[in-house]
């Protein structure tokens, strides 16, 4: 897939996160993803899936639909719901279609392995802008943080409810390094 392309798909969800966040206003930390979900008109629901699986998002009966996996870690549930919260407002005439299934970073398919997936590029930057809105994450990081500080990375990081690969990523996107 092309730079440009990769782009794009990232453009695309970071703004509609920006979209989102603009008709919430101010949040508090950490973002209240579930209840953004509910108030988006999503039923989100947590359920025990193959270790694999993340999470899934479909429509049935006009109703919006997220399912993230009960056994995987908070943070990861919480990036989940914001991934396929992503899928709700940006791919709805596809979940109309089908059930999207997403798997786990750890093993995924060999076309999101190769981050060619402009859905799935789009979905990771929609959660991740959502989840660490850049307003809120430069309120409360130093331009020039040291991400080698183990300390101040993971305190940082669960104030956000985030993994430290999470916040870190997005302290990269976002040129605060």
């Amino acid at each position: 897939m092309s730079y440009q392309k990769v782009s794009k798909a990232r453009r695309k969800g970071e703004a509609n996160a920006r979209d989102l966040l603009a008709k919430l206003g101010q949040l508090s930390l950490p973002v209240p993803i579930r209840e953004i979900a509910i108030a988006e008109g999503c039923v989100v629901k947590s359920s025990v899936l193959d270790d694999e699986l993340s999470g899934m998002a479909f429509i049935k009966h006009g109703q919006k639909h997220i399912v993230y996996n009960a056994a995987h870690h908070s943070n990861r549930q919480r990036f989940t719901i914001a991934h396929e919260l992503g899928h709700q407002i940006m791919d709805e005439a596809v979940l109309k279609r089908s059930v999207h299934v997403d798997r786990g970073t750890l093993r995924r398919d060999s076309l999101s392995a190769e981050g060619i997936d402009e859905m799935e590029i789009a979905a990771n930057a929609f959660a991740a802008s959502i989840l660490l809105p850049e307003y809120l994450v430069r309120a409360v990081c130093p331009e020039g943080i040291d991400l080698e500080d183990d300390n101040k990375v993971k305190t940082l990081a669960k104030a956000f409810g985030v993994s430290q690969a999470a916040f870190t990523n997005r302290i990269l996107n976002l040129s605060l390094d």
